[in-house]
């Protein structure tokens, strides 16, 4: 496994309902291991045969951006660039997912920033030792936390981070990736199908006799609702239901705010739609945080058409007035 992405619970469910009576399109579905978890593609085809060549080459397009972006491979560019802190000539992808990491951190108003692995370490490195880490120390960190500060140099000619800086793109290459995917199946020519990796999913088209892809976003079998995802349409949850470190006998979620540098502590649950991949992946990470109503709202309108609800056990907490549900949470 080159990259660490295991699922940001609630998992991502779909499930169809439709009869497929005198439909010529078949179903097919196709599951890799990668990145941590399932890659899954799902198609509608008339031709299986045409379909087995260009689902491999997908795969193996998936392979080639985790060897870019994975914080866990030595070899990979990411890794070269946190242990040189410069990388001449980087590739393409690389640069224009630092590029929509700056974007993300200037939208989300520093709420979602791929330079807070320094800070990450800390608090893993708490959870093994069982206590909570210093404040002298946090406070040191806060010199290798902030990508305006941080990341001085992104173009195709080199990438320069701070001396003390260590990136991670964990909350935004999984959503390039499910993009750059969606553009190549499309790009040949299908029609209607899905994309899931480790819980986040992007649509093209819809099952046959239906306008939509039913999608259930269901923690456990006591909490769920269903969305409606249309073409083109991108979906991500995140919260800290099972992800999380656990000192002095209390839990503390796997994702840190940017601005204290402290686990979110809450149960909150954020799922986004978007436009795209990228989007919905970061902003329900950032909104996982984000817990200002008014910040919420404007965070999210600076991606076109975004739709989000924050939830719990104990009901939904805000949403956008379009939200596409379903059900309401049970």
């Amino acid at each position: 496994m080159l990259l660490k992405y295991v699922c940001l619970l609630p998992v991502l469910a779909m499930t169809f309902s439709f009869a497929h009576e005198n439909v010529q399109e078949k179903r097919m579905e196709f599951n890799r291991e990668k990145m941590g978890g399932d890659f899954r593609i799902v198609i509608y085809s008339e031709d299986e045969q045409g379909v087995l060549a260009p689902i491999e080459e997908a795969y193996q397009l998936v392979d080639s951006l985790v060897e870019i972006f994975s914080s866990y491979s030595s070899d990979s560019y990411l890794s070269k660039l946190n242990a040189s802190k410069t990388l001449v000539a980087p590739p393409t992808d690389m640069v224009k997912l630092l590029i929509r990491s700056r974007e993300a951190f200037e939208n989300s108003a520093g709420y979602f920033d791929v330079s807070i692995q320094s800070a990450i370490d800390i608090w893993d490195k708490a959870a093994r030792e069982k206590r909570l880490p210093s404040k002298r120390k946090l406070k040191k960190t806060r010199t290798s936390v902030g990508f305006s500060n941080v990341v001085l140099r992104i173009d195709s000619l080199r990438l320069e981070i701070n001396r003390n800086a260590t990136l991670n793109l964990g909350g935004i290459a999984k959503g390039y990736i499910i993009d750059k995917v969606y553009l190549f199946l499309y790009d040949r020519g299908f029609e209607d199908f899905l994309i899931e990796a480790a819980g986040d999913i992007r649509v093209c088209g819809s099952p046959p006799e239906s306008p939509y892809w039913p999608i259930s976003v269901s923690p456990d079998a006591r909490l769920g609702f269903y969305v409606k995802l249309r073409s083109g349409q991108a979906i991500a949850t995140s919260g800290g239901t099972y992800r999380f470190r656990q000192i002095k006998g209390r839990r503390y979620s796997h994702i840190i705010n940017p601005k204290t540098l402290t686990p979110v502590t809450h149960n909150t649950i954020s799922t986004v739609i978007a436009d795209n991949a990228v989007a919905a992946d970061y902003l329900a990470s950032t909104l996982n945080i984000v817990e200002d109503s008014k910040l919420i709202e404007a965070i999210t309108k600076k991606e076109k058409n975004t739709d989000f609800i924050l939830f719990s056990r104990d009901g939904i907490i805000q949403k956008s007035e379009s939200f596409p549900m379903l059900d309401e949470v049970k």
